[in-house]
């Protein structure tokens, strides 16, 4: 009986309270008003009374601020015709205050104060129109859209990252709001793409192109980015083609670009893959990025050293330098004497190349010359002190590593 009593109570207590709910709306859904009025004044009322009503700061922000600028005269008439059309979209979508009225608000802020005064009605007539294609009741690209003009308005943001995630932006140049078959993008002319994270940064330099709010996706072509932020000179670069950068993620690819590092390759430039990533840390020495590898496999180097002439693939990871080979043919290095003579050939699918201070690899293939003999090993570990100018080969203890050293 007892255990009956119990659930019966629970029951009518539950009733009660889904009654409660539906019988007696929120606060923030009893101000929001079916249509806010036409005239300035009482909509400037009807919204703090809208906007307040939770007692977020964030949203009394938004508001107070927008209620300052149009005490102040910032707000004519023409564009408060605009502003309230839109809240009242916002309204019959019956949206929330937070983050869309926010959203909304805070970006109206960021342009009636820029210096470009036709940003206001540009980005304005661009939203309208973009707002006006949605079927009603698509709640997420209009979240997306004013998402978006928030971050543009106030920073050139893209897309703005949440604490430790990346934020896309774009700086100088110039740009434009189109609505191409009723997809909102932004048209982007000789601009700088920055993707930040905390205090580090990468950059593209002069590319064009445009962005889509509703897929976060930009859609690139062209723009320079050099390796100067590991330490190396800014005729290191890489020419970009035509790319994309998915804005949620801190990496991007480029299939093909024309790389030069004039130390190696003079004016000629190698064509190649590119990718790079927004890495945060101290150490930038240690880095990986930006990062390149050339489509040939058979290209020469000979600044490595004195006496040292490389030939194989060409690959730069940050500030770390990599020669490799392909499925057929393995990258070699050959080192010479004063006197011009081969004293060394070796071959494998990796290198790693460190200038005027060592190359160390594994498993090589090695040759060294002596007067009229020779030493031959088919897999060794490989590498040369330049400075010193000392060779160092040594046996492994697996498979063919194990072989002694033959004489010829």
């Amino acid at each position: 009986m007892n255990h009956s009593f119990t659930a019966r109570s629970l029951r009518t207590l539950l009733q009660l309270i889904l009654f409660a709910a539906f019988a007696c709306p929120t606060p923030l859904l009893a101000q929001l008003p079916s249509k806010f009025s036409d005239k300035p004044e009482d909509f400037i009322k009807e919204l703090g009374d809208f906007m307040t009503a939770s007692k977020r700061p964030d949203l009394e922000e938004a508001y107070s601020v927008f209620k300052k600028y149009y005490k102040t005269g910032l707000v004519p008439p023409r564009k408060m015709v605009r502003i309230i059309k839109t809240a009242n979209y916002l309204s019959e979508q019956k949206l929330s205050p937070f983050p869309y009225y926010k959203n909304y608000l805070n970006a109206v802020n960021a342009a009636l104060v820029a210096s470009d005064t036709s940003l206001f009605e540009n980005w304005h007539i661009f939203t309208e129109n973009a707002l006006s294609s949605l079927e009603k009741g698509r709640t997420k690209p209009i979240a997306q859209l004013l998402e978006f003009s928030v971050g543009f308005m106030e920073e050139r943001a893209l897309k703005t990252g949440e604490g430790g995630s990346v934020t896309w932006k774009i700086k100088n140049g110039s740009f434009t709001f189109d609505n191409t078959d009723n997809k909102p993008r932004l048209v982007c002319k000789g601009v700088d793409l920055i993707g930040g994270r905390k205090q580090d940064s990468l950059i593209v330099y002069r590319t064009s192109g445009y962005y889509l709010p509703y897929d976060n996706l930009w859609i690139g072509k062209g723009g320079r980015v050099n390796w100067a932020e590991v330490g190396l000179d800014t005729t290191v670069a890489a020419e970009l083609t035509n790319y994309k950068v998915e804005t949620q993620k801190p990496r991007f690819l480029c299939d093909t670009v024309r790389f030069n590092y004039p130390l190696y390759f003079g004016t000629r430039a190698i064509n190649g893959s590119f990718e790079h990533n927004v890495v945060t840390g101290s150490n930038k020495a240690n880095f990986q990025f930006p990062r390149f590898e050339s489509f040939d496999k058979n290209l020469k180097i000979s600044k490595i050293g004195d006496g040292i002439e490389y030939v194989g693939g060409f690959r730069l990871e940050g500030s770390s330098l990599y020669g490799f080979g392909s499925a057929t043919e393995k990258a070699k290095v050959t080192i010479y004497n004063k006197k011009r003579q081969k004293v060394f050939l070796g071959s494998g699918a990796l290198f790693i190349i460190k200038r005027e201070v060592s190359i160390v690899a594994q498993e090589v293939n090695a040759k060294l010359f002596m007067d009229t003999d020779s030493l031959f090993h088919p897999s060794v570990d490989f590498r040369v002190d330049i400075p010193g100018q000392v060779i160092n080969l040594t046996r492994g203890e697996k498979g063919s590593e194990r072989n002694p050293f033959f004489s010829s």
